[in-house]
């Protein structure tokens, strides 16, 4: 089996270990929100759900969209997502499953770690 087949199996089988819709490409916003709820008890949905903002934050941050500091915690990476995205779930923001979560998590860097 090439990497890409591993790959692909490594995904399918975490995502259907997660209790997820399995999507190849995109992460919804409720997918992000219930993986970064329960990241403290469970080590694949902590990777998973830092691994996506920490490659949203990357990403933007290049684009100088966002603009962390070096001193940044993943662990207040995590937190300012995932209370942007319970925000948004209480207001009725995330609707059957929500947007693709990329443009929360851009939202809530942004919100939090402006470029100046």
């Amino acid at each position: 089996m090439d990497l890409r087949g591993l790959a692909l199996v490594l995904l399918l089988v975490t995502s259907s270990a997660a209790g997820d819709e399995v999507s190849l490409f995109f992460m919804s916003e409720k997918g992000l929100l219930q993986k970064c709820r329960n990241a403290k008890s469970d080590g694949i949905l902590e990777t998973e759900c830092l691994g996506y903002i920490m490659g949203v934050a990357d990403v933007f941050s290049r684009s100088k969209r966002i603009c962390i500091p070096l001193s940044t915690s993943r662990q207040e990476l995590h937190e300012t997502v995932l209370t942007f995205l319970e925000h948004q779930e209480q207001t009725g923001m995330i609707k059957d499953g929500g947007d693709i979560a990329e443009h929360s998590v851009e939202s809530s860097l942004v919100a939090k770690f402006p470029c100046r």
